[in-house]
This record gives C-alpha cells, sequence and structure tokens, in this order.
C-alpha cells in the first residue's frame, strides 16, 4: 500500500510557519483539522489499531512503526526521512492527538500556538487544555520517527507520549 503524503496547501508548504500571519495559521488550522479524520483512518488501516484512550493501542503502534522502518528504506533516505516518512510521523502524531481529545471528553483541543513567537511551534497547531502547558504532536512525532531512522529503539515513544499528556488532561 503507498502512503499518502502529507501535502499542505501550496500557501503553507514553501513559507515558514514563523512567516504567516494569524489568518494564514488559522487557514492552516482549518486545512489540518479538515484532514486529521482522512489521514487518521488511513494510518489505522495502515498499522491495524484503532484510536483509543488504551495506552496498549500507542504500544503497538510504535512497535508496528519500528519493525516498518527497520525492515524497509520505504520511509526514509541516508540522510533522514523522506516525504513519505514525514507523513507518517505527522500522521502518527494526529493519532496520539485524537485519542488525548477523545480522552479529554472536550477539555482538550487543537488550536494555533501565538506565544511565545520563539517557540518552535509558533503559529502551528497544538493540542490545548493541559493548563499552562501545550503539546505539538505532529513535531514530536516527526522527531520520534527521526530516531527510529537513526537507529535509536523508540517503540514506546508514542505509548509514553500518549500517557504523559493523558496524565496532564484536567480533571
Amino acid at each position: 500500500m503507498d502512503y499518502h503524503l502529507f501535502s499542505p496547501p501550496d500557501t503553507f508548504a514553501h513559507r515558514n510557519p514563523n512567516e504567516w500571519t494569524e489568518r494564514d495559521a488559522s487557514m492552516y488550522l482549518s486545512w489540518l483539522i479538515g484532514e486529521m479524520d482522512d489521514r487518521i483512518f488511513f494510518l489505522t488501516r495502515y498499522l491495524g489499531i484503532p484510536v483509543s484512550c488504551n495506552s496498549e493501542n500507542y504500544s503497538l503502534a510504535g512497535s508496528k512503526v519500528s519493525q516498518i522502518m527497520s525492515e524497509s528504506s520505504y520511509f526514509s533516505t541516508e540522510s533522514g526521512l523522506n516525504n513519505y516518512g514525514y507523513g507518517l510521523g505527522a500522521d502518527l502524531g494526529l493519532f496520539v492527538a485524537k485519542g488525548l481529545i477523545e480522552c479529554g471528553k472536550g477539555k482538550i483541543i487543537l488550536n494555533t500556538l501565538r506565544k511565545p513567537q520563539s517557540d518552535a511551534s509558533y503559529n502551528l497547531p497544538v493540542l490545548m487544555g493541559f493548563g499552562k502547558l501545550y503539546f505539538d504532536p505532529i513535531g514530536g512525532s516527526i522527531a520520534e520517527l527521526s530516531s527510529v531512522r537513526r537507529g535509536r529503539e523508540v517503540s514506546e515513544s508514542w505509548r509514553r507520549m500518549f500517557d504523559f499528556w493523558k496524565l496532564k488532561i484536567p480533571e
């Protein structure tokens, strides 16, 4: 099965998020939310694991992804993740985000980070609702997948990511 590329509209793909206006950031968030369910559906079919509040599903996802990355160069090159790898990493982040949103029962939302401007996730969608904390699931997941590509054993990364943030959901 060919993996789907993560292809934002050209308006965003060729510009640094720090250069986006508030309107651009809002449009990107709307685009991502519109794509989220389809991307997660594709990923869950690809891995054979559903989104849930069960940590075990994120552990299984990490194990499967680690195995896929070790057996194939489809998602990477010698120098790092390729476009398919970035798509897989983004989708794994959305997979974790969807689980946290469902577990949060309305307390956790995907929203645009507008402050501080110096943050690496500025103008990008992050999960909010954890008090003063926020979580960039896509950026964090791509970083973890990059570690897998370099041979680091991180099959439990997505479970740890999910568990850490699930504990931060307010009562």
